[in-house]
């Protein structure tokens, strides 16, 4: 390969990876390029010896220019990082907040919820084998009177008795439970109205920061920018007629255009207030 075509095909190579880097997902598209352009840098060395020095500063300016523009793009991306960090680490910390608060009632509340399975498996066993028990205890209880076991027998009657009210006594204790499972959800919500109140606090805190960094640092910081370069370099409208260095339009091209999502969703939050 020859020494000009060569030094095309690492240029065109370079600006390849220029677009790429400024593209997410392209890592090892920008591997393979940076081991095609190493090859033929040492191929273009080993055939037309060492680059003059002044095609040596020209690749080197080309090679810095392309880090330089990673630089705002990287600056975007660590934006937007930082704001999706901040989103998950709030609702993070109110799912947190909000388990920990009912982690008590929770155990309670599946405690009962075994209990209550376990009282109604036992009411539809008792509902088939307490009449026959009932007629087996009363059996026994005349066997003992006849015997002239009086107390025998009427203890035999009282227990029978007492078996009788179990079905009474286990739909009471199910009464007692559902109503304590209803107060366990209601102390539930007054816990998730008391977590949101703790964390919509620092929501406004999180969301205030944010936007007193784009409006008061970056907005306005950049308004006050233009017009102390235009000062500085002797871009102000000499005569009438002469634009200057920047106008309206340029501050605002700053946001996103009318009727973008961006807009949209500002508008929805600001335009609103009256």
């Amino acid at each position: 390969m020859s020494k000009a075509l060569a030094e095309t095909e690492i240029f065109t190579l370079l600006r390849q990876k220029n677009i790429l880097l400024q593209t997410p997902g392209c890592e090892e598209k920008v591997k393979l390029l940076d081991l095609s352009i190493s090859r033929l840098q040492q191929a273009q060395g080993a055939t037309s010896g060492i680059y003059h020095e002044e095609e040596k500063v020209e690749l080197e300016s080309l090679e810095n220019l392309i880090v330089e523009d990673r630089e705002i793009p990287t600056a975007c991306e660590a934006i937007t990082g930082a704001t999706e960090k901040a989103f998950n680490l709030l609702l993070a910390r109110r799912d947190a907040a909000y388990s920990q608060a009912i982690a008590s009632l929770e155990t309670e509340r599946e405690k009962l919820e075994g209990e209550a399975v376990s009282l109604t498996e036992a009411s539809a066993n008792l509902g088939e084998l307490l009449p026959a028990k009932m007629r087996v205890a009363r059996a026994e209880a005349d066997e003992l009177l006849v015997q002239g076991r009086t107390a025998e027998a009427h203890r035999k009657i009282a227990e029978a008795q007492e078996a009788a009210n179990a079905p009474a006594q286990s739909e009471a204790r199910q009464s007692a439970i559902r109503e304590r499972l209803s107060a366990i959800e209601a102390e539930k919500r007054n816990v998730g109205r008391r977590i949101f109140g703790e964390w919509h606090r620092e929501c406004q805190s999180v969301v205030r920061a944010s936007e007193h960094a784009l409006f008061l640092v970056l907005l306005d910081g950049l308004k006050q920018s233009f017009f102390d370069f235009e000062q500085s370099t002797g871009t102000s409208a000499q005569a009438v007629g002469d634009p200057g260095l920047f106008g309206v339009g340029h501050l605002d091209s700053l946001t996103a255009p009318e009727n973008s999502v961006e807009w949209n969703s500002g508008n929805r939050w600001y335009g609103g207030r009256r």
